[in-house]
């Protein structure tokens, strides 16, 4: 019903297909001309809505300058729905007048004794014409919804710039070790929790369940990225600690170092992560993207025990 679509421009582009095989529109002697205008009318919608999702995040920056116009995600997710829903319409209400007007058409050109016939290979042509047409509208629901994922991905992968941040915390400080993860942990997955509580109903049924997944997997692999790039530049670091440390007689460490405090950190931080990717239904345990994040901070299990080592020992002697 015209009333369950949303978009103004899909709305619109409703009125104009069924007004083209409107009966005080439609002639039947060009009938043809009127399928070929569909089409044309199809093809021209399928443009319009590419335009509005493909490289949405290259116009994003472009409209930083005031370049061109982006939608929202809501309005993106509100487009695919539109454009799933249309895709319906025309394959179902628009296909039945179509083939109504032009088995008519095909009727009248035809003699009784071939009339069935034809008419029915011109409905064969004519449905399989308009399902071709109405394909490339269908696969710009799937695109369309990409271009949301992506934002979402964009949306988690900067709280991710807090990883850095670590380093600052722990790096000739003499803070305690750390026994708990870390405050921004919580927020990585808060702008897919905000979109799923809001807008998950209406995801379009030919997207499927999988997209909140590809969106866990992209963010846990860009942590990953962050946290090697992060424990190669405190190893770095911490080894040239050690060497000026080692030059200097009688100089003893004991305790974990500022590098073993930040590995330990990261750990506990992966770890929360994990227990936020099972709220949203994926197991982490069997998430080759989490396996793969959790291995990089593994070592640091040992600092782990060590901490609660020396905490026993400080206890004792209290």
């Amino acid at each position: 019903a015209p009333c369950s679509l949303s978009v103004p421009v899909v709305k619109r582009m409703r009125e104009a297909l069924f007004t083209c095989w409107s009966d005080d529109v439609i002639i039947d002697s060009l009938a043809p001309r009127f399928l070929k205008l569909t089409f044309q009318v199809l093809g021209r919608f399928r443009s319009w809505v590419s335009l509005m999702v493909v490289d949405s995040a290259q116009q994003q920056q472009q409209q930083q300058g005031g370049a061109t116009f982006v939608p929202s995600s809501a309005e993106l997710v509100m487009l695919a729905l539109d454009v799933e829903k249309l895709s319906t319409i025309v394959d179902s209400e628009l296909r039945l007048r179509v083939v109504d007007v032009i088995a008519s058409c095909a009727n009248q050109t035809s003699d009784a004794s071939t009339a069935k016939e034809g008419e029915q290979k011109v409905v064969e042509g004519v449905e399989m014409a308009l399902g071709e047409a109405v394909r490339p509208v269908k696969e710009m629901v799937v695109v369309t919804w990409q271009s949301v994922t992506s934002r979402l991905t964009a949306l988690c992968v900067i709280q991710l710039q807090a990883v850095k941040g670590i380093t600052a915390n722990y790096r000739m400080t003499n803070k305690p070790a750390p026994t708990s993860a870390s405050p921004f942990v919580p927020k990585i997955l808060a702008p897919l929790a905000d979109f799923t509580k809001d807008w998950e109903a209406k995801v379009p049924l030919s997207v499927g369940e999988d997209w909140k997944i590809k969106v866990l997997v992209e963010v846990t692999e860009k942590y990953r990225d962050t946290i090697l790039e992060l424990v190669t530049t405190v190893r770095q670091m911490d080894e040239a600690l050690k060497k000026r440390r080692a030059k200097k007689a009688g100089n003893k460490n004991s305790g974990l170092s500022d590098a073993d405090k930040i590995l330990l950190q990261l750990l506990l931080d992966v770890r929360a992560f994990g227990r936020e990717l099972k709220t949203f239904g994926l197991d982490a345990d069997s998430c080759e993207a989490y396996r793969s994040l959790a291995k990089e901070v593994a070592p640091a299990e040992r600092f782990e025990t060590e901490n609660k080592n020396t905490a026993g020992v400080i206890d004792k002697k209290d």
